[in-house]
């Protein structure tokens, strides 16, 4: 994506769509169930209603702090099943609320332990669409990365 559709994207009052890819199948909604978005969360639920097609909540996650600076294979595999199974139940907290809103729609919750910028950037390949949030200090680095590598169209909707 060229530098001039992203300063748009960046500073612009209203929802903006980057197009680029394909523009058939699922919405991809990236959140963080820590500090979600709501008009983000309302924007690719409205569309998804719209559309009728399914939306993938797409919630990244990292192992805690003091587990970063140790190998993966020393990581025991009940404490990072433990620490996914938290993250799979904040964010379905987070969403009961937008699926009885929008109870028609088929929601598919996709908790990744990936940064967000490559859960998102993989989402995108079989995506309609993304929806990030965008805060007032423009795009940040997962939307960054996001408008410059996401397969499908890219929306990014002031919080």
């Amino acid at each position: 994506m060229n530098r001039d559709a992203r300063q748009i994207a960046a500073s612009a009052q209203c929802p903006v769509v980057l197009v680029r890819g394909t523009t058939a199948g699922e919405i991809v909604l990236g959140l963080d169930a820590r500090h979600p978005a709501a008009t983000a969360t309302g924007f690719a639920f409205d569309g998804a209603q719209r559309q009728g097609c399914r939306l993938r909540v797409v919630h990244a996650w990292r192992l805690p702090a003091p587990v970063k600076g140790r190998a993966r294979y020393t990581v025991l595999q009940e404490d990072r099943a433990e620490w996914e199974d938290e993250e799979v139940q904040l964010l379905h907290d987070t969403l009961r609320g937008w699926r009885e809103k929008y109870a028609e729609v088929d929601v598919l919750p996709d908790v990744r332990l990936f940064t967000a910028s490559w859960a998102l950037v993989n989402a995108s390949a079989h995506a309609g669409l993304v929806v990030l949030g965008r805060g007032p200090d423009g795009l940040g680095p997962v939307g960054h990365a996001v408008a410059g590598f996401a397969e499908s169209p890219v929306a990014f909707v002031p919080v």
